[in-house]
C-alpha cells in the first residue's frame, strides 16, 4: 500500500508521498504568440476537443466577425477556454492555427495530457464554479491570474505519462460506447417518428383512400375526416400571461417552454413558484387540467407539445 500524505488542497485531501503540489505559474508557461496571416481559426469546445473550426459543425455557436487580439496556437498546446472552461472546454490542440483572446494557451515541462485531465476533473467537480467571482449564471472567468495560483497535483513525469495513457485508452472505449448508443437512440427516434406518422396519417390502414387536401399528407382512409383544429377543441386556444411574475421558494409550480420535453411536462425544469393570488389571475385566462394539450408557440422549440398528466395545480407562461 502506498504511503500517503496531506495534500494541503481542499478538494484532494491525500496524495501519494512522492507526488508534489505546485501552483499553476510553476507548472504552466503562458504563451502569447502572434498569429500568421493564413492561420485557420481554432476553437475550444466543451467536450474537450481543440481543433480547427472547419473540422467541426458550427451550428449553435456564435463567432466573432473581427479577429481582434487573436493569438497563435500550436499543435500540442494546452488550451483553456476562459469562459467555458468550467463546463469542460479544456483540451490539447490537434492543429496549428489561431484562437480568440478568451483562450488561455499554455505549454509545460510536465505532461500536457495529464494536466488536461486534471483540469477537466476540477471542472467536473465544480471547483471552478466554486472559485467564480462573476455574476454571469453558470460561468466562471478563468483568467490567467486564477490559473497561475491554482494548486496542481503532480505525480512524477513517468507516472503522469502512465496515467494519461491509461485514461486515453479507457476514455476512448467509453466514448466509442457512447457514440454507438447515441446512433442507436437516433435510429429509435426515427423509427418512433415514422411509426407515429403512419398512425396519425392512416398510412397503416388498408382500405379505400381519398385525397386528404393537406399538402404534407397525400391521402387518408375514406372514413376519416379533414377538419379544422378549432372545430374539435373543447375550449378556445389561448396563450398565457405575458408579464413575468414574482417567483418564490414555495407555492404553485410555474412553468415555461423549457419545461416541455418529449411530450411531457418536466416540473424539475419549472421557473419557480407563484402565489395563489397570481395563479388565480392566470386561471382567468387558462386553468390547466389533466388531458390538456400544450403547444409551444415561440422560440427554438416552437411546435413542441405536451399533455397535462397531473391533477396538481400549476400554471404557465
Amino acid at each position: 500500500m502506498r504511503k500517503m500524505k496531506d495534500s494541503g488542497v481542499a478538494w484532494i485531501p491525500y496524495i501519494p508521498d512522492n507526488w508534489n503540489v505546485l501552483r499553476g505559474k510553476n507548472v504552466l508557461q503562458l504563451m502569447s504568440r502572434s498569429p500568421e496571416n493564413n492561420d485557420e481559426v481554432i476553437t475550444c469546445f466543451r467536450d474537450g476537443q481543440v481543433t480547427k473550426r472547419s473540422n467541426r459543425k458550427t451550428e449553435g455557436f456564435t463567432f466573432s466577425d473581427k479577429e481582434i487580439g487573436y493569438q497563435g496556437i500550436h499543435e500540442g498546446d494546452l488550451v483553456i477556454h476562459g469562459m467555458d472552461g468550467f463546463a469542460g472546454a479544456i483540451g490539447i490542440s490537434d492543429s496549428d492555427g489561431k484562437g480568440s483572446p478568451v483562450l488561455i494557451v499554455c505549454t509545460s515541462d510536465h505532461n500536457n495530457k495529464y494536466l488536461m485531465y486534471y483540469l477537466r476533473t476540477l471542472a467536473e467537480e465544480n471547483v471552478f464554479l466554486a472559485l467564480a467571482t462573476g455574476i454571469r449564471e453558470r460561468s466562471c472567468d478563468l483568467r490567467w491570474n486564477k490559473i497561475s495560483v491554482l494548486p496542481f497535483i503532480l505525480p512524477p513525469i513517468e507516472e503522469q505519462q502512465r496515467i494519461s495513457d491509461y485514461l486515453d485508452d479507457k476514455c476512448g472505449k467509453v466514448d466509442a460506447i457512447i457514440a454507438k448508443q447515441e446512433n442507436f437512440i437516433e435510429t429509435m427516434k426515427s423509427y418512433r417518428l415514422s411509426l407515429i406518422t403512419e398512425c396519425v396519417t392512416g398510412a397503416d390502414v388498408k382500405e379505400k383512400r381519398i385525397d386528404s387536401g393537406i399538402p404534407y399528407v397525400n391521402s387518408i382512409p375514406a372514413c376519416w375526416e379533414n377538419r379544422k383544429l378549432l372545430s374539435i377543441l373543447a375550449m378556445r386556444v389561448v396563450d398565457g400571461p405575458h408579464e413575468s411574475p414574482e417567483l418564490f421558494d414555495e407555492g404553485i409550480p410555474y412553468i415555461s417552454a423549457t419545461a416541455i420535453e418529449n411530450g411531457k411536462i418536466d416540473f424539475s425544469k419549472m421557473r419557480g413558484y407563484i402565489s395563489e393570488e397570481y395563479c388565480d389571475l392566470c386561471d382567468q385566462r387558462y386553468k390547466p387540467k389533466r388531458g390538456d394539450i400544450l403547444v409551444i408557440k415561440l422560440g427554438a422549440s416552437t411546435g413542441w407539445v405536451a399533455m397535462v398528466e397531473t391533477d396538481e395545480r400549476f400554471n404557465l407562461r
